[in-house]
């Protein structure tokens, strides 16, 4: 939902979607005794869904009201590791919500309603082209829709989702680099001096090695 918009608007939501704004309580179970500082500052919990049935998740304490991005942020570099990160042929490239609900244990995309598809696109522009929530705008959005007005973790039943997609960008240069490499190694193997050896054999071994490399390179990339 947009947070702009009127109250009476933003109660009218898609049928066939989950309105953030209806949501109830559901017991996400965090122990206030592990956390003392919980009830005390707001916070979002932040999560990559992807195709595991348990999701990659963390909560993260908003200690100013324009700091809700910086946590987002932070919450990318915790969850993706720089090395996972440069490595990986995804990026992320938006945001989703999915559902939490500890107390039947499971995790589960939520159908969300065209305004809030709306709202989340904006929210992602709004992340991408500033580094502070002025005024706490969307903070606030998050703490009444998705924490359901309520500092108690164990209150809220959505976390706002990472949506991964393939890097155009990524593919191309992790692609073109391990076979210009392969082709770099597989002539200077063929070309190097191998005395008493044939050549036909040795071409056979340089262009099995350049395979290799790029064969290794695309299975190793495919678990990224």
């Amino acid at each position: 939902m947009n947070p702009d918009a009127p109250t009476e608007e933003r109660e009218q939501g898609d049928s066939n979607g989950v309105d953030v704004e209806r949501q109830k309580d559901s017991g996400r179970s965090i122990h206030h005794a592990a956390y003392p500082w919980l009830h005390d500052h707001y916070y979002v919990v932040v999560g990559f869904m992807g195709d595991e049935s348990v999701p990659k998740e963390t909560l993260r304490r908003v200690l100013h009201k324009e700091g809700l991005f910086q946590q987002i942020r932070k919450a990318n570099r915790q969850l993706r590791n720089p090395i996972r990160r440069m490595l990986s042929l995804k990026e992320v490239s938006g945001f989703s919500i999915y559902e939490c609900d500890p107390t039947k244990g499971y995790h589960r995309e939520a159908h969300i309603d065209g305004d809030t598809q709306r709202a989340l696109a904006e929210m992602w522009r709004s992340y991408k082209g500033h580094k502070l929530d002025y005024e706490g705008r969307w903070l606030m959005w998050i703490h009444e829709h998705f924490n359901n007005n309520s500092k108690k973790p164990e209150a809220g039943k959505l976390t706002l989702e990472f949506k991964l997609r393939w890097s155009v960008s990524k593919v191309v240069f992790w692609g073109v680099i391990p076979i210009l490499l392969s082709l770099a190694i597989g002539f200077y193997y063929m070309y190097a001096d191998h005395p008493g050896v044939d050549d036909v054999a040795v071409a056979e071994a340089a262009w099995v090695i350049a395979t290799y490399i790029v064969t290794s390179s695309a299975r190793k990339q495919s678990f990224l």
